[in-house]
């Protein structure tokens, strides 16, 4: 962590994304969606790892934005997905209270016991 005048590069990237209209990053792959969740907490929508979104979504029961496979869709389809979100009304506020509400240590805790007992078969 790096201060500049009082102000740390993490609330810098907490500010950043609170003032985005989405984020996006389309990766073909992000296992749990950590930085999904951040940009939530931030109360912004998102486009990303379609497998990551749908698997948020189901965690929080809310819409938190569109899910997007590099390995099937292009960049026209990338960019209808950004226009979609853009055009859609959130309730920002809703993206954070969904994390906070929904996901917890103890919640990952639940996860960690899954993979382990996964893996040790």
């Amino acid at each position: 962590m790096r201060y500049l005048n009082k102000l740390c590069v993490i609330e810098l990237g907490y500010v950043g994304l609170s003032v985005a209209d989405v984020f996006v990053m389309p990766s073909i792959l992000e296992p749990f969606g950590l930085v999904y969740v951040e940009a939530l907490l931030a109360d912004t929508p998102v486009v990303g790892c379609h497998e990551s979104i749908k698997e948020l979504e189901g965690l929080l029961g809310i819409y938190i934005g569109e899910g997007f496979d590099p390995r099937r869709e292009g960049a026209e389809e990338l960019a209808e997905k950004i226009e979609k979100i853009l055009k859609t009304k959130f309730y920002r506020e809703l993206l954070r209270r969904g994390i906070t509400g929904n996901l917890s240590w103890d919640k990952i805790g639940e996860f960690d016991a899954i993979y382990k007992e996964v893996l040790s078969q």
